[in-house]
């Protein structure tokens, strides 16, 4: 689950939209997804394990976490 509402504020969250991008630590994009949801979940069963870069964009906000995936 990731929760790309944290850059929001409560009284935004009528009018959330969001870009999540999932790159693997050689740059390339391998999951994109559009929501207009606070929270969501992103389904990563098919990555292999590795370390990869969340990159979370709003209409006013951008920021990048890295993330762990291990099945």
């Amino acid at each position: 689950t990731v929760y790309p509402g944290i850059f929001l504020d409560e009284h935004n969250r009528e009018d959330f939209q969001a870009s999540l991008q999932l790159f693997d630590l050689h740059g390339r994009l391998v999951l994109e997804r559009q929501t207009n949801q606070y929270m969501d979940q992103l389904n990563v069963q098919t990555l292999p394990n590795g370390v990869y870069l969340l990159k979370v964009s709003t209409n006013d906000t951008q920021r990048t976490e890295k993330i762990v995936i291990q099945h």
